[in-house]
């Protein structure tokens, strides 16, 4: 007996028959009646509306069959399911497929067979709907289309007793949730009555079911205030469908009072109308004591911290104060005729004070950033010269090490920024401290630019490249954690806290940007961040505005000699910004036959340059040329000297700003009718000046005092507030350095005070940490700039150099 083989798609079709749930079960009057409609129709003794499964054929439906099933392989049926019409067998007998097939050879004797294949929506043929006789026949066209139609109405049945089977099994399963839930539920209609109500609802409102069916238990078991509450509710549900989140305290009859939070959607019929409510409640008592208790301890919390905030601020004014004592008085007598010896033993102390100062200042940022206490502060600042100011704190300790610390600022930046500017200098300071500490050669540069990434607002980028140890990729995932270095190694060899890129990244977040890093081992690293920029541009046009104009510099024609391409880049795009042609020099060598072969307004020179320095071009170009300005442009303040002033006519501090720049070029260069500049001598800075220290401790009088006379300049001292006002109403002043904690009065008082007794005084705000006094309000009170203490000859000279309100002689190099 030949057996049909398996259709392509078996395993799944197995799989579709099961998900069908008929296989076994009852009898059913809705298939029996079928299966005698087409035993009528097609004159036959028996109709089978079958499921064929991987072993059998089972009869859901069987008129003149008293067996259930038979075997798949003995069937006649297992044909039809290979194709998608109608099988008919007019004689079992004569037909190859069937003619020895046990259920025609025996009983019950087939011999007319007619099937058709139960087809699912999604092509799978699951069954059969067949008619058997037991003599030779043949179905007329009118019968096969009736048999059709009877086939597809067995499929649409199985369809619905399938749907049916999965809407009570989704039923059941929602009737469990329902009942079973922990979050209570319940179905009110319009009047608040209870229709249903789970298990959870009533233990909630701790009653019976029976004592709230139809009854309003729960809008009767709220308080006052959420009766009112659940009425709004219920007004608001006509127009959004449903209100989520709604807290509400209710009585429960067991439980005392209680603290629920409700979701309520709207029930409506099948015309749309509003039937009722559907509202689930979840007991939130207990999270409402702990949230109680959270805000209690919340507000311990912020007690705490501003009491440590308070403590750590006296103790820094304590600590830093007998240390800037000691690192001014170290200041001073390196100065002095000291021994080899005994400059190294202060060396050692004024790094380990600096090092002391730089962990207190670490700590206490992080003190405030951990706690949240740290908020931003914006105001209008000049960019320029915040940088610049990084630039003067930093450029000693670079010349200490041999390393060249460059600033480039790209000139199309506006120059007043509306930021945060002291956590603005405080990220750029404490990235620029972090590369010089990891870079022994080469050079540490700060570059700033502006970016614009795509659908975002245009943001200001501020690089720190180094060309220092570099990272590992492992190392690089160790950053910006507190406390942490890129190994053990580098801790034990360059020390520090590891506090110092974890403040910059909280402090950048804080100014809504973001921080990152790229480095390679060997090579060195570029720490950048990029935060928000906006600019003052209506002030800027006005400050613009009081330069001189750049027609005075058109047409002029300068020599400018750097060793360092990026330096030749910064100084070349600020004088060309001025519409002067410039004549860019990388060998010093070179300089003097450049000079031979053009006529130039002026020369500015770069002071260590290898093979020939900036005093022996300065000294080959006055040979040459005499008639050309010679600026001398070093990374360090330069003390005056006979040999200095011979051979150049001013010295700019890098790095030099554009203003500054116009500032100076416009004294120094004559008119273009030709006409000579006027030369003012002088030697000292301050020589014949006078300058009021308002300081009341001692220590830090006497080391500003000498320092200040090392420049030339005549100094009186006030220890409290009514002595500096007396020293302002007898004279005049350069200017006044103003220390803002005196015992007597507040630095910002005092300001005014002065300001009313002399108006033309010039304010220095003096105090331990600039960075922490915002700049408006100095400018407020009408302080012009600022100064940390303590302040070194160094520190000193870059801040006269950098003190454009500060009108200082120029020098008389022919």
């Amino acid at each position: 007996m030949p057996v049909a083989p398996l259709p392509a798609n078996e395993a799944e079709r197995l799989e579709k028959v099961k998900s069908y749930h008929l296989l076994d079960t009852l009898a059913e009057e809705a298939f029996d009646e079928l299966a005698r409609f087409a035993s009528r129709l097609c004159g036959t003794p028996v109709s089978l509306i079958t499921l064929i499964d991987g072993k059998r054929q089972w009869f859901k439906s069987a008129v003149g069959m008293a067996r259930p099933e038979t075997p798949r392989e003995q069937t006649i049926c297992q044909h039809t399911i290979l194709q998608n019409d109608l099988l008919e067998i007019e004689d079992s007998r004569l037909d190859s497929r069937t003619e020895d097939n046990p259920n025609v050879t025996a009983e019950p004797g087939v011999r007319h067979y007619a099937g058709i294949p139960l087809t699912t929506a999604d092509g799978y043929n699951i069954g059969t709907f067949c008619v058997v006789d037991f003599k030779p026949g043949r179905l007329t066209e009118l019968q096969r289309e009736g048999f059709k139609t009877l086939a597809r109405q067995a499929m649409r049945l199985m369809e619905f007793r399938k749907l049916s089977y999965e809407y009570k099994a989704l039923s059941d399963r929602y009737s469990a949730l329902y009942q079973y839930s922990p979050i209570a539920e319940l179905v009110v209609d319009n009047e608040g009555r209870v229709v249903d109500a789970n298990d959870a609802a009533a233990k909630l409102l701790g009653r019976q079911h029976a004592e709230i069916q139809g009854q309003r238990a729960f809008y009767e078991a709220l308080d006052e205030t959420s009766r009112h509450v659940a009425a709004d509710v219920q007004t608001a549900l006509e127009a959004k469908g449903h209100i989520e989140g709604t807290e509400l305290k209710l009585h429960s009859a067991a439980a005392g009072l209680k603290n629920v939070m409700a979701n309520t959607v709207v029930l409506r019929d099948e015309s749309g109308k509003r039937v009722g409510a559907h509202i689930t409640l979840q007991d939130i008592t207990a999270l409402k004591a702990i949230e109680a208790q959270l805000v209690e301890a919340r507000a311990l919390a912020e007690s705490a911290n501003r009491a440590k905030s308070d403590f750590l601020a006296v103790m820094s004014h304590e600590i830093r104060t007998p240390l800037n004592g000691m690192i001014g008085m170290v200041s001073i007598l390196k100065e002095s005729n000291l021994n080899d010896e005994q400059q190294r033993y202060l060396g050692i102390i004024e790094r380990s004070g600096a090092m002391l100062m730089n962990v207190i200042g670490n700590v206490l940022d992080f003190s405030k950033l951990q706690a949240d206490a740290m908020e931003r502060s914006d105001t209008t600042f000049d960019l320029y010269q915040t940088l610049s100011e990084v630039y003067d704190l930093f450029s000693a300790r670079a010349k200490e090490k041999d390393v060249e610390l460059i600033l480039s600022i790209d000139p199309k930046i506006p120059r007043l920024m509306i930021s945060d500017q002291t956590k603005l200098r405080q990220i750029v300071m404490n990235l620029v401290s972090n590369a010089l500490k990891f870079t022994d050669k080469g050079g540490v540069t700060m570059r700033v630019s502006l970016v614009e990434p795509q659908a975002a607002a245009e943001m200001l980028r501020i690089a720190v490249e180094d060309s220092g140890i570099g990272m590992s990729a492992q190392q690089l995932e160790r950053l910006f954690k507190p406390f942490s270095q890129a190994d053990g190694s580098i801790s034990r060899r360059f020390g520090g806290t590891g506090l110092g890129l974890s403040i910059a990244k909280k402090l950048t977040e804080l100014l809504g940007g973001t921080i990152d890093v790229q480095s390679t081992i060997g090579k060195g690293s570029v720490f950048s961040f990029a935060i928000p920029a906006k600019f003052d541009l209506v002030s800027e046009q006005r400050t613009e505005g009081e330069f001189v104009g750049t027609g005075f510099f058109a047409g002029r024609k300068f020599l400018l000699v750097d060793n360092l391409p990026v330096n030749l880049e910064i100084v070349q795009r600020m004088l060309e910004s001025l519409q002067i042609t410039v004549v860019p020099c990388e060998n010093p060598k070179a300089a003097p036959e450049l000079a031979q072969k053009n006529q130039f307004d002026a020369a500015i020179l770069d002071l260590n340059m290898p093979g020939m320095n900036g005093l022996e071009v300065a000294e080959a170009l006055k040979t040459i040329s005499p008639k050309t300005i010679r600026i001398l442009l070093s990374s360090i303040a330069v003390t005056r000297s006979a040999e200095t002033e011979n051979v150049f006519h001013h010295t700019l501090t890098k790095p030099v700003r554009r203003e500054q720049l116009v500032y100076v070029l416009s004294r120094l260069l004559p008119p273009q009718n030709g006409t000579e500049t006027e030369e003012i001598a002088s030697r000292d800075v301050l020589a014949h000046q006078h300058v009021l220290i308002v300081e009341d401790d001692s220590v830090n009088q006497t080391i500003s005092r000498i320092t200040l006379e090392k420049f030339g300049a005549t100094t009186d001292t006030a220890a409290d507030g009514q002595a500096a006002l007396d020293c302002a109403s007898r004279r005049d002043y350069a200017f006044v350095l103003l220390d803002m904690h005196l015992p007597d009065i507040d630095g910002f008082a005092l300001a005014e005070k002065l300001l009313k007794v002399r108006p033309s005084l010039r304010l220095v705000c003096f105090t331990a940490d600039v960075t922490l006094v915002p700049d408006a309000r100095l400018r407020q009170v009408g302080i012009i700039d600022k100064l940390s203490k303590p302040a070194t000859v160094q520190d000193f000279a870059a801040f006269l150099a950098r003190a454009d309100w500060l009108i200082t002689p120029v020098s008389s190099a022919q």
